[in-house]
């Protein structure tokens, strides 16, 4: 069987646990190709919505398996940068933006593994996360 076809139908599997159903969305974190992908519920299925860039952890920090979005909040600041739309996902590890200071984002290190462990990505990706995938929306990271 095509191997895009086996990992669509175990990415499906995982999506509709009693967790996934907490919302219409489920993120799958691709920590070899530093990638987020959303997928929405539809009738017949769960289709992708999109893919983009992350930044995933450097050394391997970014832990691997089946989570959910268990808490968010609008900001932290951590080395004199800050960190918009913050959705928690395994311990302080959480979706949130690339660092931002001096009035900018530092898309530098999307696509590359740098980060302590959480998920960078572009603002925008982050907002809509943040915004649409509320508490248990299912989230795997492989």
């Amino acid at each position: 069987m095509n191997k895009k076809i086996v990992a669509s139908f175990v990415l499906a599997a995982m999506l509709t646990t009693s967790a996934a159903k907490a919302t219409n969305y489920g993120i799958l974190v691709n920590t070899k190709k530093c990638n987020v992908t959303v997928y929405e519920e539809v009738s017949n299925g769960w289709r992708a919505l999109g893919t983009v860039k992350c930044c995933v952890g450097k050394d391997g920090k970014t832990p691997k398996g089946n989570f959910t979005i268990r808490s968010k909040e609008s900001s932290f600041f951590h080395d004199d940068k800050e960190y918009k739309y913050v959705s928690y996902f395994s311990g302080k590890c959480a979706f949130h933006t690339v660092p931002y200071s001096n009035d900018r984002y530092d898309n530098s290190s999307l696509g590359h593994k740098r980060s302590g462990g959480c998920v960078r990505l572009a603002e925008a990706a982050a907002k809509w996360i943040y915004k649409y995938c509320k508490r248990g929306t299912k989230v795997i990271v492989k």
